[in-house]
């Protein structure tokens, strides 16, 4: 990753997939703010635990004044470049469009095939031999925007939700990397329509969630 440069970034997360890249920003001081939904109050603290010996602030977000409250704060602390991970809010384009070298999307999943809620899960849950992550430019959509970069990875019978996770966090702070050498540098960012698609995950329900001992064979539990 470049060094800090003119890149200020902000970051808006709601999970640990965003940790890798919160410590690499943190680490070559491109990190101008963190902002998360304030319902999601382990995720603030542990933030915060890593954020304890920097200056960095944290923006804490109520789903009725967010729009609101991340405009101003992209225009306090002189935001040119925006990152979104695993949160849950969609933004209008009044926000979306203020930070100069773009605001990206880092999706824990290929797209168009794994819009939506928590692609690392039904990854898993259909049985996929990769799993991957994806960046692209937000627009109006859910998960629709012009894609940056793609990147899969092979994974395993045994892995469960955390190791994937943690597998595809460290995938995206490599592919962050790239994307802001490229925003430092003021490189041309490609960008390539995302193929039509109307697949979209919703929030996994009670019964993808449950153990079914009579009909799960031992690799599906």
């Amino acid at each position: 990753m470049a060094t800090g440069g003119n890149t200020r970034v902000i970051l808006l997360c709601s999970s640990s997939f965003a940790f890798p890249v919160l410590q690499e920003l943190v680490f070559f001081q491109q990190l101008a703010l963190v902002a998360v939904p304030r319902n999601r109050r382990e995720v603030v603290e542990n933030i915060q635990a890593l954020l304890k010996d920097t200056a960095v602030p944290i923006v804490e977000l109520d789903k009725r004044s967010f729009a609101e409250d991340l405009s101003r704060a992209i225009k306090q602390y002189d935001v040119n470049l925006g990152l979104m991970m695993t949160f849950g809010y969609l933004l209008p384009a009044a926000v979306y469009d203020l930070p100069a070298k773009g605001f990206f999307n880092v999706h824990p999943g290929p797209l168009p095939a794994y819009r939506g809620v928590d692609p690392v899960f039904w990854q898993i849950v259909n049985r996929e031999e990769q799993a991957g992550v994806s960046i692209h430019k937000l627009d109006d959509g859910y998960d629709t925007g012009p894609l940056v970069l793609s990147q899969m990875i092979k994974m395993a019978p045994s892995d469960s939700y955390g190791i994937l996770n943690s597998k595809l966090a460290a995938l995206a702070a490599g592919m962050v990397r790239v994307l802001l050498k490229l925003a430092a540098y003021d490189l041309k960012i490609p960008l390539k329509t995302q193929p039509e698609s109307t697949v979209y995950y919703a929030r996994q329900g009670a019964n993808e969630v449950t153990i079914n001992w009579q009909e799960m064979d031992a690799d599906r539990v």
